[in-house]
């Protein structure tokens, strides 16, 4: 009997162990993101780290960014479309994003809000995602999308306190270059 509760016990330690160190996993992830961010000299130089550098950095399969159309960018950088500020606020209503919940992570990509914005989940194979809301001065500027083809990645389940940290740094350092 006293065998069973140390085995017991042990195994309670080592889901301890696991989720800890699955924890300073993500904190050291959004790190390199944020100082990644936080290194651009100016907004195209930030976008294209994004996209190169953040899905080897949270192990993720694609990123996609959908901006306020009258939001513009020196050249035409892949993967970001442009939605009207209606729409924007429509989808943020739709999938539930807030000034306080910057950050919502989705396992059913097969909604119509997210194909209006030009987003195929299907064509990609996306499998689940997390939605950042880029703020300048209260107002929507757009989304980022951080799309995994593993349900598991972006479950519903966890928590969004470091992605939001990170939405906030992007935001401000959108608005420090604009």
């Amino acid at each position: 009997r006293l065998g069973a509760k140390l085995e017991n016990l042990k195994n309670v330690n080592d889901k301890i162990l696991k989720n800890a160190y699955e924890n300073q996993l993500s904190v050291n992830k959004i790190h390199k993101c944020c100082l990644s961010v936080l290194d651009s000299k100016n907004i195209p130089e930030l976008f294209m780290k994004l996209f190169d550098e953040f899905p080897i950095f949270l192990k993720i399969n694609s990123l996609k960014i959908v901006l306020e159309k009258t939001f513009q960018l020196d050249g035409d950088i892949k993967n970001i479309k442009h939605a009207s500020q209606e729409e924007l606020i429509g989808f943020s209503k739709f999938v539930g994003l807030t000034e306080s919940r910057l950050v919502i992570l989705r396992e059913d990509l097969s909604y119509e809000h997210r194909f209006n914005l030009g987003l195929d989940s299907a064509q990609d194979n996306v499998e689940s995602e997390a939605i950042l809301s880029l703020n300048i001065k209260n107002k929507s500027l757009g989304f980022i999308f951080l799309e995994a083809n593993n349900k598991k990645t972006f479950s519903i389940d966890q928590a969004t306190d470091y992605l939001e940290f990170l939405s906030k740094i992007i935001s401000k350092q959108i608005e420090n270059l604009s």
